[in-house]
């Protein structure tokens, strides 16, 4: 990954720390670029294009700037909002922001981390003032380029581009395992880790907008859907759990079609013996396993069709989901996938499972959720990729912690929105954006009291 050094509010200074030892320190005005490589090793050049001095072909453990964050380079594009199919009808004109910022790791350990800010250009031109900052997380991707910082943002583009386009700035992250953190395994529904590697981006993010005499506006909403929607709860519960980020409040979370508890989606899973959207189960597993949550060896949880290509299809990086989908073949099972024990919900390798899976969901009762926050919910009844019954499971957890579910805007802590057409799960994130996309843009009007 190739991070140009652009716009700086004043020079940094950039550590790398090396694997053999060694640190390297340079100015945020000297570097042209930091290629952050597959291999775990880094290319450092000069603006001019010649090589500054580094640790060629050594390994780097993290790379740090002095004064908590940089951007790392400044980008015109125009963001657009594609439809299933490819056909793109809406588009925004927008300043892309890449920045560096000092995060956490799955086990707590210091890391830095990768992510944009997006600017609509009447914004940037001060033509229109930003009403606030929208937090959107982004949907799952397993190929390396499929991130914020290498222009793939599609959730950015369903809050931004669509067509009531409203002025808020977006702050969408790479997260753990892509952009600078490439080498490391990615942390697919790492729940603590996502939501705080949000939280640190939107702290950093702040600073540099100031840094640039852009405004933020007053609002924050946090967006997600799919595995978004997943690490948009995720980061409310980051948030009202881990110390240090007791003033970040969002006015509300818009939360669609996420797999919130991990052992109900197992459960799903085995009960129906369908796999639709057969590299899900294999992504979350081996994202548990390689961050340390779940202590299994592949071939434990996986049969061959599995296990001979985890490190290709999932690990590597190197494919689109829907490449992996057609490498594994559409018409399997997940009796073809699991292992006989865990194919059997009472058996004793089952139990246990499950019993892990769900200390590691969303609704796990070491939340306790605030009802003072507003949480907006969306699933499809037809969703064939997250079953219906993981958001009911979110629902009643939320209820139970005090939450008053309502349908209108300004008289319930939580809505929960429906989709009854006959529409899985990609279609229904049309549905979604078309819900957020009006409730940020009259905000004021709705929220007048």
């Amino acid at each position: 990954m190739v991070l140009a050094m652009g716009l700086t509010a004043n020079a940094k200074v950039v550590h790398v720390y090396y694997a053999d030892g060694v640190e390297e320190i340079y100015s945020s005005s000297q570097l042209g670029a930091i290629d952050f490589r597959p291999d775990g090793t880094v290319f450092i050049t000069a603006y001019d294009g010649s090589r500054l001095s580094h640790r060629e072909g050594i390994m780097f453990q993290r790379v740090t700037v002095d004064d908590n964050e940089v951007v790392t380079g400044t980008y015109n594009e125009n963001l657009q909002l594609p439809y299933v199919g490819g056909l793109s009808i809406f588009s925004r004109d927008v300043t892309r922001f890449n920045f560096l910022y000092p995060s956490h790791d799955p086990q707590g350990n210091p890391i830095t981390l990768s992510g944009s800010i997006i600017v609509p250009q009447n914004i940037m031109n001060g033509r229109k003032n930003s009403r606030g900052i929208v937090l959107t997380q982004r949907f799952t991707t397993i190929h390396r380029d499929e991130i914020p910082t290498r222009g793939y943002a599609p959730t950015s583009a369903g809050v931004l581009a669509n067509p009531l386009k409203p002025n808020y700035i977006s702050i969408e992250v790479d997260f753990y395992g892509f952009g600078c953190s490439e080498r490391f395994p990615q942390a697919f529904c790492s729940g603590i880790a996502n939501g705080q590697a949000s939280l640190d981006a939107l702290i950093a993010g702040r600073r540099i907008l100031e840094s640039m005499g852009i405004k933020c506006g007053d609002l924050l909403f946090n967006v997600g859907y799919s595995s978004g929607g997943y690490d948009a709860i995720a980061t409310l519960r980051a948030a009202q759990m881990l110390n240090g980020y007791e003033d970040i409040h969002f006015d509300k979370t818009f939360a669609g079609g996420g797999p919130y508890d991990l052992a109900e989606l197992y459960r799903e899973y085995v009960t129906l013996d369908t796999l639709v959207y057969n590299v899900g189960l294999p992504i979350i597993l081996s994202s548990l396993i390689e961050n340390g949550y779940l202590d299994y060896t592949y071939e434990e949880l996986f049969t061959p069709i599995i296990t001979d290509h985890i490190d290709d299809w999932i690990l590597s990086k190197n494919y689109t989901t829907d490449q992996i989908k057609d490498s594994i073949g559409r018409n399997h099972t997940t009796s073809d996938f699991l292992q006989p024990a865990y194919l059997n919900l009472s058996s004793p390798e089952s139990m246990l499972l499950q019993t892990q899976l769900a200390q590691l969901s969303l609704n796990d009762t070491s939340w306790a959720s605030d009802p003072s926050e507003r949480i907006y919910l969306f699933h499809s009844q037809y969703d064939e990729y997250i079953p219906f019954s993981i958001a009911q499971r979110l629902v009643d957890f939320l209820l139970a912690n005090g939450y008053v579910q309502g349908s209108q805007l300004s008289d319930a802590s939580l809505q929960v929105a429906t989709s009854y057409t006959h529409q899985g799960h990609i279609l229904s994130s049309i549905d979604f954006f078309l819900h957020v996309a009006p409730c940020i843009k009259n905000w004021s009007l709705l929220h007048s009291n």
